[in-house]
């Protein structure tokens, strides 16, 4: 009877250190600055609520864990593995259009020297392909925007 007493106590005691465990706040920070940008955007589209300290660490409820540590694992994965890019603006279309109509994921942010795509090709074909695909298509516009400013007639190209 003692015993189960005991067992009774101890079972509540560990749900009541669970509870405010996982009410608890969770936290981490990168060295990457990268890393700490994408992730306050990740957050904030996923809807997780978090607030980052005065020591720069990004704070979430400890019941959110298990989706912040996702999200970081992707955000280091597209930081490690991606590419970031800068073009003008039409190519930046262009290829944000490209990579929507692959499924790729890809994110933007805008600095002070324009704006960055960065984005994660699934293999290296796939990236040279794209590459590829967009440098085509900033030949092309320069090539029409040129013909345009010296009022030359455009001829196609032959194959």
């Amino acid at each position: 009877m003692v015993c189960s007493r005991l067992l009774v106590a101890f079972a509540v005691l560990l749900s009541v250190g669970a509870c405010s465990k996982s009410e608890k706040d969770m936290g981490f920070k990168s060295s990457q600055q990268e890393v700490m940008r994408e992730m306050k955007a990740a957050l904030t589209k996923s809807g997780i609520q978090y607030h980052v300290d005065a020591d720069g660490f990004i704070r979430f409820r400890g019941n959110d864990q298990e989706a912040v540590m996702r999200i970081r694992g992707d955000v280091e994965q597209l930081v490690a593995d991606g590419q970031a890019i800068r073009y003008d603006k039409a190519s930046a279309a262009y290829l944000k259009s490209l990579l929507s109509s692959e499924g790729l994921k890809f994110s933007v942010e805008v600095r002070d020297d324009g704006e960055w795509i960065r984005w994660h090709a699934q293999n290296l074909q796939q990236q040279a392909e794209i590459d590829m695909k967009v440098a085509q298509y900033t030949i092309s516009m320069r090539g029409e925007k040129n013909t345009a400013e010296s009022g030359e007639e455009k001829t196609p190209l032959k194959k």
